[in-house]
């Protein structure tokens, strides 16, 4: 056999001895992302910083505070007695029960007297929104308006928020109000005192029998 044949068949021999070689040694190598491998994710071993594969991502936006108020009814049945002496004689009630704009709304204004004759009227405005947003807003423009005109306090333990207003005006007699507006969920609810006479009753009898009546009426208003 010639020389040249033996030649090339040996060399033939050494480069498939190295392939062969080369092929063994790489499959005893771990893959790398440079090669396009990946490790396998093990549980509990984080894919991303801080997020561990077998814990699921929580919401980070808090849940709508659900509504607490259903439909008020006719508010004219409400018990006067937290009033005192601003009650004692009951005239009259008139009550006005509606749905406007998916609004649930009740009034009732009371004509009543004094022991002494003094003409009283009490006065209820109930809303129950769709929605505790909806009746955020309306307090917030009540309260933004108040604030500039007959203001005289935040109140606490009546609702979520709540304030009084007080005013003394001449229209022929001596008129005092006091008014408590309280926000609480979906509820936007406001209560009037107000007296008629030859004087002006100061404040301080009026609020704290408002603030006692608006407390007897929250508690027996209907709950969703």
């Amino acid at each position: 056999m010639p020389i040249g044949v033996i030649a090339g068949v040996l060399v033939l021999v050494v480069i498939g001895g190295v392939l062969v070689v080369s092929k063994l040694l790489g499959k005893s190598e771990p893959s790398t992302p440079e090669a396009g491998g990946q490790p396998a994710a093990t549980a509990g071993v984080p894919t991303a910083p801080g997020l561990p594969t077998d814990h699921p991502l929580k919401s980070s936006s808090a849940a709508a505070a659900p509504a607490k108020y259903s439909a008020p009814g006719d508010l004219c049945s409400t018990d006067l007695s937290a009033l005192g002496p601003y009650a004692a004689k009951k005239e009259k009630s008139t009550p006005n029960v509606r749905n406007t704009g998916g609004i649930a709304r009740s009034d009732c204004d009371f004509d009543l007297r004094t022991s002494s004759g003094m003409k009283v009227t009490f006065g209820i405005k109930a809303q129950v929104y769709p929605s505790v947003k909806d009746a955020k807003e309306y307090f917030d423009t009540g309260y933004d308006m108040d604030k500039k005109r007959y203001f005289d306090s935040d109140l606490s333990d009546l609702g979520e928020r709540s304030y009084g207003t007080n005013r003394d005006w001449d229209i022929g007699s001596k008129t005092s109000d006091y008014t408590i507006r309280v926000l609480d969920s979906n509820l936007y609810l406001s209560v009037s005192l107000v007296t008629f006479g030859t004087s002006f009753v100061p404040k301080d009898q009026l609020k704290p029998k408002t603030i006692e009546e608006l407390k007897a009426i929250l508690a027996k208003l209907p709950t969703a």
